[in-house]
């Protein structure tokens, strides 16, 4: 009974072990994405960038966010869609993106 009781004890043990080890590869992995993407997107690589960013965008990354919606209402990078742009753009102004603010004020100023 002590040895099955044991088993299950590592057993749990370990599987809290590899949850952890997933967290962090998964967030490790997520911060490279966003650097490498940040960095293609200062260099106007849009079609790296955008691969890059559209999954750090979608863990709710604001500046992410930001970029993602820039390249999709543009269509730098992807195909061009103003309104999913807009969308996330949004997101990332409602979580105090200033610079998606000032973006989706400048494209409501120009209609």
């Amino acid at each position: 009974m002590n040895f099955l009781k044991n088993a299950l004890h590592i057993s749990r043990e370990l599987l809290v072990c590899l949850s952890l080890v997933g967290l962090v590869t998964s967030c490790a992995t997520s911060h490279n994405l966003y650097g490498q993407g940040k960095q293609h997107f200062l260099l106007a690589d849009y079609h790296s960038a955008y691969k890059e960013l559209y999954p750090v965008a979608r863990t709710g990354k604001a500046d992410a966010q930001y970029a993602v919606g820039y390249m999709q209402y543009y269509g730098l990078g992807t195909l061009g869609n103003p309104i999913s742009g807009m969308q996330w753009m949004k997101k990332a102004a409602k979580q105090g993106d200033k610079t998606a603010q000032q973006a989706i004020q400048q494209i409501q100023n120009s209609y």
